[in-house]
């Protein structure tokens, strides 16, 4: 991924990155992009997102789980099941039991077969 990719791809906030490796090239494309994904070309396909930060309230984001729920759409919805899906960054605001147990939960609805996290 370029400097530029990587840059276009932090302003989409609460959405997904799809990436895809073909022929060792990693690839990335955004939900909904014109950016062409490689019809049955990918040796592999997984999606990343990223801060879900579930107990969130402030006017940067008045609705965290709407925007998480947005997100684990577009994944569900791409028109092809990811090898996997891997969320990264804050899962929660305040690291309690219940943010965990929701992020757990919401993370449960992906179409995948796998789901990595790497807390921020």
């Amino acid at each position: 991924m370029s400097r530029r990719q990587l840059m276009r791809h932090s302003a989409w906030f609460g959405d997904a990155v799809i990436l895809t490796v073909t022929g060792g090239e990693v690839i990335s494309h955004i939900p909904g992009s014109t950016d062409p994904i490689p019809a049955g070309s990918a040796d592999l396909r997984f999606v990343q997102i990223s801060d879900s930060r579930i107990g969130f309230h402030g006017p940067a984001n008045l609705n965290v789980a709407g925007t998480f729920t947005a997100a684990i759409n577009q994944v569900n919805f791409l028109g092809f099941r990811p090898d996997f899906v891997m969320h990264s960054g804050d899962l929660t605001r305040l690291s309690t039991p219940a943010q965990f147990d929701q992020v757990k939960q919401m993370l449960s609805q992906l179409r995948t077969d796998r789901i990595f996290t790497v807390p921020g």
